[in-house]
This record gives C-alpha cells, sequence and structure tokens, in this order.
C-alpha cells in the first residue's frame, strides 16, 4: 500500500513589525509625609463640578483722600496785598502827638471842683437817706470836693440833725421807714429854726406827680439817683453855691 505523506505545515513569512509600548504610565507621587503626622491615602479626592465664576467687574478707582489726622488742612492763601508806598518811621526827634490822657476818677473830679469852687469851701451837707451804700458813696464824693457831709438815715434823725447842724443843704430821699421824705419836708419848713434852709429831693421817684408834690412842700430841686451819678450831683451843688439858681 501507498504511504500517505501528511503535507508539511505552511510557515508563512510574516515581516518584523514593532514592538509593543510596555513604558509603564507614570502614577502621581504622594508627598511624604511629614514626621508625626499620620500618612494620607495617595488616591485624590473625588472632584466636585467647578461652579461658574461671576464676571469680575474692575472697581473705578477712587479718589485718593488724603488723612488729616496729624495734619490740618492748609487755609487758602490768602491774595496778595497790593504794594504800599512805604512811610516813613518816625524819629524820636520828630514832633509826635501827646500820648492819651488816662481816664479822670471822681476824685480827681471832686479835687477839680474844691479848687474852682474854693468860695463854697467848708459848706455843710445834710444827706438823709436809709442806703447805707449809697450814702456812704455820696458822703466820700461830698468829702473829697470840700463839703463837710452829715448822714442821717431815717426821717426822725434827720429832723434832729437839721436843727442841730444848720446845713447849707439837705439832700432828702422821699421812700424811708419810719416817715417818708414829703412829711420831713413839711416839718423842715413849719420848723422857724429850719424853714430858711434849702431842701434838694432825691430820689428814685421820676412820676410828675411827685415833682409837683416836693415844689408844693418847698423844695428847691428834685433830682432822680438814677439820672444822675454822684459827679453831677456834686457839680450841681457846686454850681448851686456858686450863685446858679437850681429848677425843679
Amino acid at each position: 500500500m501507498d504511504e500517505v505523506k501528511n503535507p508539511a505545515p505552511e510557515i508563512k513569512t510574516t515581516s518584523p513589525s514593532a514592538p509593543a509600548d510596555t513604558t509603564p504610565t507614570p502614577q502621581p507621587v504622594a508627598s511624604a509625609p511629614m514626621s508625626g503626622s499620620e500618612p494620607k491615602p495617595t488616591s485624590p479626592p473625588p472632584q466636585e463640578p467647578a461652579a461658574e465664576l461671576p464676571t469680575q467687574v474692575s472697581p473705578t478707582p477712587s479718589p485718593t483722600v488724603e488723612s488729616t489726622t496729624d495734619s490740618k488742612p492748609e487755609p487758602p492763601s490768602a491774595p496778595e496785598p497790593k504794594s504800599t508806598p512805604e512811610l516813613a518811621t518816625p524819629t524820636p526827634n520828630e514832633n509826635l502827638p501827646p500820648p492819651a490822657q488816662p481816664s479822670i476818677t471822681e476824685k480827681e473830679t471832686a479835687a477839680a471842683l474844691k479848687q474852682e469852687s474854693a468860695p463854697t469851701l467848708g459848706k455843710k451837707i445834710l444827706l438823709v437817706d436809709d442806703d447805707e451804700v449809697f450814702s456812704q458813696l455820696y458822703a466820700s464824693v461830698f468829702t473829697s470836693a470840700g463839703y463837710k457831709c452829715i448822714v442821717a438815715e431815717h426821717g426822725l434823725e434827720a429832723l434832729d440833725a437839721a436843727k442841730e447842724e444848720q446845713p447849707d443843704l439837705i439832700l432828702l430821699d422821699i421812700m424811708m421807714p419810719d416817715i417818708n421824705g414829703f412829711e420831713v419836708l413839711k416839718r423842715l419848713k413849719k420848723d422857724p429854726a429850719t424853714s430858711q434852709i434849702p431842701v434838694w429831693m432825691l430820689s428814685n421817684l421820676a412820676e410828675q406827680i411827685d415833682r409837683e408834690t416836693a415844689a408844693n412842700l418847698g423844695a428847691v430841686d428834685y433830682l432822680v439817683k438814677s439820672a444822675h451819678t454822684p459827679k453831677q450831683v456834686c457839680e450841681k451843688i457846686a454850681a448851686y453855691f456858686a450863685g446858679v439858681a437850681p429848677g425843679l
């Protein structure tokens, strides 16, 4: 019998191909944990979807404000003054106006009146008023002017002083605690020992009816306290003793 020969296997010739890329993919290396801390897992945490960021609007630059904590704002510069011709400085040899004179005090006024009214010196004035401060002020002015001033604080005392002292002038208040000035005036004019003594009313009452009442009772003059200073009263008295007649 004929042997049956198995056909030899067919060997296919293939062209050499490029070797497969076997390089491993680099993996992220976790940073070494610090000493004393627990190691963290190297796998990254699940990432959340990123939120949409709002569109940034560039801010408008604000004007720079200077700090006024330590420094004060400078005042606005004043306008430059107009040029004026220079004035010559006076030398000590030039004639200068006399310095201003100091105001004349009541004592100086009284001293001047004393010199001007020499013929009336030594006159006695009886001042009748219950206001002690007022009486002391007027008595000081009268004494400085060269008069002898006698003070009575109420009406009855005034009647006795008028008889005893026989003053050249009586200044009589109206409102007093015991008897008023009108009653004192009436008694003075009824008494022959005092009827010839001139009486001036010196009061705060300024009504016309009071002036008429005083004139009818025999008063020579009527002065309102608030309308006259001690200096002015002293000047009127000096003029009266010099011959100037007063009038109500």
